[in-house]
């Protein structure tokens, strides 16, 4: 209720959130209409797709925010060296797909949190994962209260042969 949150995507997570104080956005917003809502908000969580969102997260968009960033997006949408260049903004960033570029030095600033991200046991629905899902806005909500430092998920490893 204190935090202003910008939700960069429309999906599961944004539409349980329907606060005054939470803005909700997605890929067809304009850069100019993004960037304000970027300078009134101390909290982003992103969860747009990674298709035609290569970077989307660049240096423009993120030497405008200040705060803590959520990402549950592939790490595509993130552009590393952007936001290695702006953590002096990011009070912390929770993200659970990191690229390979910077990410040690991401990791090194204690600043980011990687959970990396892992496949849900069920399909991707939240009335088939509503525990994942419980678990996952009771994080959010407890990352906004500033009572979890370093936030870890229970799920399940889906391994490929």
């Amino acid at each position: 209720e204190k935090d202003k949150v910008l939700f960069v995507g429309y999906g599961a997570i944004a539409k349980k959130v329907l606060t005054p104080n939470a803005f909700i956005v997605n890929t067809r917003t304009t850069k100019e209409h993004l960037y304000h809502f970027v300078e009134q908000v101390n909290c982003m969580v992103v969860s747009i797709t990674p298709e035609n969102n290569k970077h989307f997260l660049n240096n423009e968009f993120l030497k405008n925010f200040k705060g803590k960033l959520i990402s549950v997006s592939r790490s595509d949408v993130i552009d590393n060296k952007a936001l290695l260049d702006n953590i002096d903004n990011i009070s912390h960033a929770y993200i659970d797909t990191l690229g390979d570029e910077c990410r040690k030095e991401l990791l090194d600033t204690g600043k980011v949190t990687y959970t990396k991200h892992i496949a849900w046991e069920h399909s991707f629905s939240y009335e088939n994962n509503t525990t994942y899902f419980k678990n996952l806005e009771e994080q959010i909500e407890d990352c906004l209260d500033g009572l979890v430092i370093r936030p870890v998920l229970r799920r399940s490893e889906r391994v490929m042969f």
